[in-house]
C-alpha cells in the first residue's frame, strides 16, 4: 500500500483546521514535519534558526498567493529557536513568526519564536 507524502498531509491539514494556532507537526520515526505558515507581503522570505546556523536563503518559504506563503521543515526531535526573515522594497525585517505558540527574549530586544519538538512529541504520544 502507498503512504501519503507527509508534506500532502500537512497541507491537507492546514485546509480542514484554518483557526488552528501554532505550527502544524506530523512525525515519520524520530523525525517532524514543520508546517509554518506566513500571512503577509514580502518580497521573499526566508526562516532562520539554530536548526540551520541563522542562514538566510537556506530554508526559502513558498509563495502561494501575493500573501500567503508556506514552508515545511524536516527536523529532528529538539527545541529549536527561530525567526522569519521577510526581505521587502523597504528592506530586510526579522520578525518573529506570528503564528508561533511560544517566544523568549533573547537578550537584546528581540522575541525569538520557540519550536519545541519534544514537548509536542510527548504531547502526540500521551494520546490515547
Amino acid at each position: 500500500m502507498r503512504r501519503a507524502s507527509p508534506v500532502i498531509l500537512l497541507l491537507a491539514l492546514a485546509a480542514c483546521s484554518p483557526n488552528a494556532r501554532g505550527p502544524r507537526t506530523t512525525w515519520e520515526g524520530d523525525r517532524a514535519q514543520v508546517l509554518l505558515e506566513y500571512s503577509g507581503r514580502a518580497e521573499s522570505i526566508s526562516v532562520v534558526g539554530d536548526f540551520n546556523g541563522w542562514q538566510p536563503g537556506r530554508d526559502e518559504m513558498v509563495q502561494h498567493s501575493p500573501d500567503q506563503w508556506s514552508l515545511v521543515l524536516d527536523l529532528p526531535s529538539g527545541r529549536y529557536l527561530y525567526l522569519l526573515r521577510l526581505e521587502k522594497e523597504d528592506g530586510i525585517h526579522l520578525i518573529g513568526d506570528p503564528g508561533s505558540l511560544r517566544e523568549i527574549e533573547d537578550g537584546l530586544g528581540r522575541r525569538l519564536s520557540v519550536l519545541d519538538l519534544d514537548a509536542a512529541m510527548g504531547d502526540i504520544q500521551e494520546e490515547p
